[in-house]
């Protein structure tokens, strides 16, 4: 029998591609309760018997880890990771990936972020920020960039279109078509993809912060939650887009401010006398 891939990264959404495949194009759902964990992954279909029996389509870290496809792959559905979506992915690796959560009905999210956490070699709040920072300013991405090595075809899925309804089913039906099956549309792929959005908490926790970040520009009064990857994030922009990479009121170990308005006033600080410095 033939067998597609779903070729990806961690972190980049394969799990849900692979069963949207399989149901919306060649009519194999799922009967567990829900394809996602508590935690917003898609795991939860693999531990359906019956779905992973007959399934088409079959998802694996193949190019990241440099594992061989499977002997029937006849194409391959690689997952393309877009750069400006980087603190989305961390996000979810942060909340969704632990080796041990892949083959369960559900899992215990809390272990998930103290093993991601424990990883990160540091304790404090301020620590962990600067951790995240220094990956995003850095792009330890290194994962999302090995692509297929293969003769076979191969189509380049689109990260960002998981994000945008109309894409994503443009997308759908753009990989039906090299799949040479029909997109087999009907309503319920909407309300499954509306329940993966409301899941993600790289896309919430990422509007956020661009929210915060306008507010923060316009020099509008807003509260900052006290969290730790937002300050991560705001700290990304903050120095991608006004060259700010020191003020330890932002970077160093000290609570980070909690309004729009105290940051506003750092950077138009920093950059009334930026050029005094030297």
């Amino acid at each position: 029998m033939q067998k597609y891939i779903v070729d990806f990264a961690p972190g980049l959404h394969g799990h849900f591609l692979e069963y949207v495949l399989n149901r919306y194009i060649f009519g194999i759902g799922s009967d567990t309760d829900s394809v996602f964990h508590s935690s917003g992954s898609a795991h939860g279909i693999n531990t359906d018997l019956t779905y992973q029996a007959n399934k088409q389509v079959h998802r694996g870290h193949f190019s990241a880890f440099g594992h061989q496809y499977l002997p029937e792959t006849e194409k391959v559905v690689f997952i393309k990771h877009d750069p400006r979506l980087d603190f989305v992915l961390l996000t979810n690796i942060y909340y969704r990936c632990h080796p041990n959560a892949v083959n369960q009905s559900d899992f215990n999210s809390k272990e998930i972020e103290q093993m991601q956490e424990s990883m990160m070699f540091v304790g404090s709040d301020a620590e962990l920020k600067n951790n995240w920072y220094s990956k995003l300013m850095e792009r330890h991405f290194e994962l999302t960039e090995k692509v297929p090595a293969t003769d076979l075809p191969v189509l380049h899925f689109d990260f960002g279109t998981f994000f945008s309804l109309d894409s994503f089913l443009e997308e759908i039906n753009r990989t039906a078509h090299f799949l040479e099956h029909t997109f087999q549309f009907d309503s319920s792929l909407v309300d499954l993809w509306h329940e993966f959005v409301r899941r993600n908490q790289g896309l919430a926790l990422s509007r956020e912060g661009e929210l915060l970040f306008t507010q923060i520009c316009q020099g509008t009064r807003a509260p900052i939650l006290n969290d730790w990857k937002l300050h991560a994030f705001l700290n990304y922009k903050i120095s991608k887009t006004f060259d700010l990479h020191d003020d330890l009121k932002l970077f160093g170990l000290d609570p980070y401010p909690e309004s729009t308005r105290q940051v506003h006033g750092i950077i138009m600080e920093h950059v009334i006398n930026f050029d005094k410095r030297w």
